[in-house]
């Protein structure tokens, strides 16, 4: 898996779903950065295709949109289904806690399904800092759209299987698109 080109691919579908909803809704990017508590300049980057992205930023999208994580960068979401709420303030900084935490419970689970332990996942995911990692596995450290991926390729698993967070996990036999 490229983890660059997975990136760009992933944030060229998001800025697509922006541009349709600024288009569509008739807002502009002032009011999106407004609606979602994200700098404009970080609005204007990712319609022009930004190279990462961290969780809190999709978190804040996530919110503003009134979707999951999941439908920002992997399913397609038909935009009439995508409303705008502003974000409230004293939310927000729960909502991204959660959201890593959330993250990170995942992860954790992929890793102990696999069985690796955290230092060789950390080697497997090009090298991602072991301390990071840590972090990363107890939700309590933001994370990359870019690290997520390499998380992903470590695991053998696609992001979709990443951001499932009903608890399930792949089938024996079948791990993401990977076979286990």
């Amino acid at each position: 898996m490229d983890v660059n080109l997975t990136s760009v691919e992933i944030l060229d579908a998001l800025s697509q779903k922006i541009k349709l909803f600024i288009e569509r809704k008739e807002v502009s990017r002032r009011e999106i950065a407004r609606i979602s508590t994200i700098a404009e300049s970080t609005v204007r980057s990712l319609i022009n295709g930004r190279t990462n992205i961290e969780l809190s930023t999709l978190t804040k999208l996530k919110l503003a949109f009134n979707i999951e994580v999941i439908d920002l960068i992997i399913r397609k979401t038909k935009l009439s289904d995508l409303s705008s709420v502003v974000i409230e303030k004293g939310l927000l900084k729960k909502d991204i806690i959660q959201e890593q935490k959330k993250l990170g419970d995942r992860l954790d689970e992929l890793r102990e399904f696999r069985g690796i332990d955290p230092q060789t996942l950390s080697i497997i995911s090009y090298n991602i800092d072991y301390s990071d990692t840590i972090k990363y596995l107890k939700g309590k450290k933001n994370i990359s759209l870019i690290t997520i991926i390499k998380l992903a390729n470590g695991l053998e698993v696609d992001l979709a299987t990443i951001f499932n967070y009903d608890g399930k996990m792949p089938s024996n036999k079948f791990v993401g698109n990977v076979k286990k």
